[in-house]
């Protein structure tokens, strides 16, 4: 480590010498390029396009053969990514099955689930049983995707549970297990509650793998020959003799579920996929309260409290760093205190790029199909003419509300973004994106007397509407659009991203660009559903083409006491924008006087809540938009009313639709949005790390060209991105025309030649 700061030091310094006095090649980054996404039927015809220079960037995951295919072939390189889910040997912690009370499971013993960490070889599975350079060792819940998230106490160097057989077979033998009758076999201690000495022949370990998935097949073998076979030939200590732990195996899905559902396994070779937050879905995983017949976690039992309290706090937690903390906590105990599991690997991804491309981001959990890499990249080849994308299906629907597909999403992200990003090397740091700067707090909701989440946003002010076809810019991004498109979604709730918004009880509008989202529940996560809801608008354009105008009159006496406030449900409709209200044919101010509020008991927008006094004869009238039924869905948005991408696909993501035919070998053409916030960043930036600068809300904010990027580069200094992978190759740090599928002198030149340069901050900060 002290050798290669040492290093970084002296490149930065050579490089900032050699910038000044040296003439070397233009490293300046050419405009932003177009994007061309074609629709290929399967991914071999996707390859093959790749290989004959009609795609820049194949959008999926390559098979093992084309990995291989692309190792030989110069013209083309390689970006690993990890796929965010893991893979695990399950272990029933339970004291015992439901059909034998009185017998205790072997895996309920703490040195037992010991013993079995210490006969895994993770390093021999990763390197003998998967694919070459296709896992990475895991030793907790946690994609190495979302590594920042782990607990390096308990991981790598630190895992308390080295490979070691002979240690496996001393905790055994501690426990009373010996081969007492010489049959090979061991058995278990007389004192065994329910078995009382018999032989493992007898009690076997059930151990449950598939045979539809190679590598769990492989790996479930692998445990079976390392209990009955490697433990037996372990240095047993003296006076006892080794044996096999004898185990039975099931391969039948059925049969392995209902022992799952009745817990009358021991070991189960598992695969999960897993959400971008740790918290969020291992409170499903190890909490005590999930252990039910078909609830989520099937391993813990009951008996963990401390692990329970973890959970809890991290799930619960009011901030990001608590919710880290608290996270790490619960993996302390479930790999030292308790080893609950074994956690094995998580799968290594691989995108197939042109060597012609530069300026690639692979991030972390989506490789190269990312915002960053199309706001970075460019073609050395033909630096005028777009990147092609090639996808390996064809859409099913092009509907930001409806298309559920992978496939989709990646021709739909181009055009709708989000409020906020991500670190795409860092996926636990957050950044600001359509969204300046938020903060996440609490409000007391007076008819239920509870506390709940509120968060504000501040927009950006310079996010500009392009038109689809012209690319006009028609408009810039406000809160009127933000809840345009909030509301818009949840009066849908058939849409397959109604859970963005389903927990949104209000909105209140500050002003043109701060927005405050009243929630109905009381969560730190709530912020990232809401972030994932695409942005949809403008308002003022798409208002009067999806929704339908309307009115509803009633008076005072309608109103009903609930608890702290007066309310009535004043329609059937799903309100998506109020035009106006009167009370009496004097104008209401919504916020000041009332606001519409949804909310888990009804699941509608569409209660009036009032915030001053009326007198029951007050007669008050509301004009509003309304979600037309089912007008949403369609092949694109709105196709259920006869409209078509050209009629509501305004983007204020980084390009706009010219042209769209999703068909097998058809292409959407897509073209740079010249309103977009970030239109052009500096080629030289590697980390993209945004520095937050104040710190009174909203904060502003830049990217910088620093030290980090330097390192970034060094680190990968002289790999290659073609011919046999490299684990050091970095595609972010090739930027240079001159020198491609190398990290060389002239990406650090690069670099160095924009050091302390920002870009990306926000107008008016």
């Amino acid at each position: 480590m002290k050798s290669l700061f040492v290093l970084i030091c002296v490149l930065v310094l050579t490089f900032s010498i050699l910038v000044e006095t040296s003439n070397f090649p233009s490293v300046n980054a050419q405009a932003r390029s177009d994007l061309e996404i074609t629709w290929y039927s399967d991914i071999s015809l996707c390859y093959s396009a790749l290989k004959n220079h009609t795609v820049d960037i194949t959008g999926y995951p390559l098979t093992y053969e084309q990995f291989e295919d692309a190792q030989a072939d110069p013209d083309v390189q390689l970006a690993s990514y990890d796929e965010n889910g893991i893979f695990e040997f399950a272990i029933n912690n339970n004291y015992s099955a439901s059909e034998d009370p009185n017998v205790r499971s072997p895996t309920n013993e703490l040195k037992i689930r010991q013993a079995i960490a210490h006969l895994i070889n993770k390093t021999y599975i990763i390197e003998e049983i998967l694919p070459n350079f296709f896992g990475n060792i895991i030793d907790v819940p946690i994609s190495n995707a979302l590594k920042g998230w782990w607990n390096n106490s308990v991981t790598k160097s630190n895992y308390p549970y080295p490979y070691d057989p002979d240690t496996a077979a001393a905790l055994l033998a501690s426990l009373g297990f010996n081969d007492t009758d010489g049959n090979g076999w061991l058995n278990y201690p007389d004192s065994w509650p329910g078995i009382h000495g018999a032989d493992t022949t007898s009690y076997p370990l059930e151990v449950l793998y598939t045979l539809s998935h190679e590598d769990r097949k492989l790996v479930g073998e692998y445990i079976v020959y390392q209990l009955e076979n490697t433990l037996a030939s372990a240095n047993w200590p003296e006076e006892y003799v080794g044996g096999g732990f004898k185990c039975h195996t099931t391969t039948d899905p059925m049969i392995q579920w209902m022992m799952i559902l009745h817990r009358t396994y021991h070991i189960y070779v598992s695969g999960w996929s897993l959400s971008r937050f740790p918290p969020t879905y291992m409170y499903y995983m190890f909490h005590s309260d999930f252990w039910d017949p078909e609830g989520s976690n099937y391993v813990t039992g009951r008996e963990y409290p401390d692990l329970d309290e973890e959970l809890e706090k991290a799930y619960y937690a009011q901030n990001i760093s608590s919710a880290i903390f608290h996270c790490k906590n619960a993996q302390s105990l479930l790999v030292e205190k308790y080893c609950v599991c074994v956690w094995l690997w998580n799968y290594r991804n691989f995108n197939v790029y042109r060597k012609e491309l530069a300026g690639v981001v692979s991030h972390q959990a989506l490789g190269l199909d990312n915002q960053y890499t199309y706001l970075n990249a460019y073609r050395t080849d033909h630096p005028e003419d777009p990147i092609r994308l090639g996808l390996n299906l064809i859409p099913e629907k092009l509907n930001p509300l409806y298309s559920m597909w992978f496939v989709e999403w990646q021709t739909l992200d181009k055009i709708y973004p989000n409020l906020m990003s991500v670190n795409p090397y860092s996926l636990e740091i957050d950044q600001p994106w359509i969204a300046q700067d938020w903060e996440v707090g609490t409000w007391f909701d007076p008819r239920e007397g509870t506390t709940k989440t509120k968060i504000t946003f501040w927009l950006r002010k310079d996010v500009g509407c392009a038109e689809p076809q012209t690319g006009n810019i028609v408009d810039y991004f406000t809160a009127d659009d933000f809840e345009f498109s909030l509301w818009y979604i949840y009066a849908y709730d058939d849409a397959w991203i109604w859970d963005t918004v389903m927990d949104v009880n209000h909105i209140k509008i500050i002003n043109d660009y701060q927005i405050e989202v009243y929630f109905d529940s009381n969560s730190l996560w709530q912020i990232y559903d809401v972030n994932s809801m695409p942005l949809l608008g403008p308002r003022k354009l798409l208002i009067d083409k999806l929704c339908e105008e309307n009115s509803a009159t009633f008076t005072g006496a309608n109103l009903t006491k609930v608890l702290g406030c007066f309310e009535y449900q004043f329609t059937t409709d799903d309100v998506v924008s109020v035009i106006n209200v009167t009370v009496n044919g004097i104008p209401l101010n919504e916020n000041e006087d009332f606001y519409i509020r949804a909310g888990y008991d009804i699941q509608q927008h569409n209660v009036f809540v009032n915030l001053t006094t009326f007198s029951p004869t007050d007669n008050i009238t509301i004009y509003y938009y309304r979600a037309i039924p089912n007008g949403a869905d369609g092949f694109y948005l709105g196709g259920n009313l006869g409209l078509d991408w050209t009629d509501t696909m305004y983007s204020y993501g980084p390009y706009y639709p010219i042209s769209i035919n999703p068909t097998a070998g058809g292409k959407a053409v897509l073209k740079k949005n010249t309103g977009f916030f970030l239109e052009t960043p500096l080629l030289g930036e590697t980390d993209w790390h945004w520095y937050w600068e104040g710190t009174t809300k909203p904060r502003s904010g830049y990217f910088k060209i620093d030290i980090y990027d330097v390192v970034r580069a060094t680190t990968a200094y002289c790999s290659r991105g073609n011919g046999l992978y490299d684990l050091k190759w970095f595609p972010g740090a090739d930027l240079d025309a001159s020198d491609l599928s190398h990290i060389g002198i002239y990406d650090l030149v690069t670099i160095t030649g924009k050091y302390a340069q920002t870009f990306g901050t926000p107008p008016d900060a």
